[in-house]
C-alpha cells in the first residue's frame, strides 16, 4: 500500500483483521460498544503485518478511541467513529498520500457523517458509508509506482461496515456487499 508499500499488502491487511475478528469472538454477548471496539483496536496493533495492518490497527485505534464512552451505539455514534478513524490514521503516516486507503476512510466518515444528519438510520449511514468506500476507488486499481494492487480496492468497504456492525450487534450484512 502506498504511500509505505509492504510486501503483500491483502494478505497482511487480511491477517490483521483475523486477530481483531478472532478477540470479538471472545467477548461476550452484549458487550459494551466501547468494549468491543478496544477489543478489535488491541488485538488487530499485537497482530498488525506490514504497513498496512499497522495503518488499519490506527484505524481501529481511532475508532475504539471515539467510542470509548460508548455502551450502546447510535447511527451518530458510528458515523463519528469513521471520522475519528481517518484522523488518527493521517496523523499516524508521516507523509499520507492521497488515493490510498486513507482517502477511502475519510470519505467513508464524511459518508457516514452527511448520512447519520440526513437520515438517524444504521441501514443508511452503513449504506452510504459503503457507497462512498466504492466511489472512492476511483480509475486508479494499481500503485503508478510499484504496479502493486491499490491497498484501498483490496481493503474498502470489504473490512470496516463487518466490525461496525459487530459492534452493534445488528445483523444489516445485506448492506455491506463484499
Amino acid at each position: 500500500m502506498f504511500p509505505v508499500p509492504d510486501g503483500d499488502t491483502g494478505t497482511n491487511m487480511s491477517l490483521t483483521l483475523q486477530a481483531a475478528a478472532d478477540a470479538l469472538s471472545d467477548l461476550p454477548e452484549g458487550a459494551p460498544v466501547s468494549h468491543v471496539a478496544r477489543a478489535a483496536y488491541e488485538a488487530a496493533m499485537l497482530g498488525a503485518r506490514g504497513n498496512s495492518g499497522v495503518i488499519l490497527s490506527q484505524l481501529l485505534r481511532g475508532f475504539s478511541s471515539a467510542l470509548a464512552q460508548i455502551e450502546q451505539l447510535t447511527p451518530h455514534d458510528l458515523a463519528a467513529a469513521f471520522s475519528q478513524a481517518s484522523e488518527v490514521a493521517y496523523s499516524g503516516v508521516s507523509k499520507p498520500v492521497e488515493g490510498t486507503i486513507l482517502t477511502v476512510v475519510r470519505e467513508m466518515g464524511e459518508g457516514a457523517v452527511e448520512a447519520a444528519n440526513k437520515l438517524n438510520s444504521y441501514n443508511h449511514v452503513l449504506a452510504e458509508t459503503v457507497k462512498a468506500a466504492k466511489a472512492s476507488s476511483g480509475d486508479r486499481e494499481v500503485c503508478p509506482k510499484c504496479g502493486r494492487p491499490n491497498a484501498r480496492i483490496i481493503g474498502r468497504s470489504e473490512s470496516f461496515p463487518v466490525l461496525y456492525l459487530r459492534c452493534d450487534g445488528c445483523s444489516h450484512t445485506s448492506v455491506a456487499p463484499a
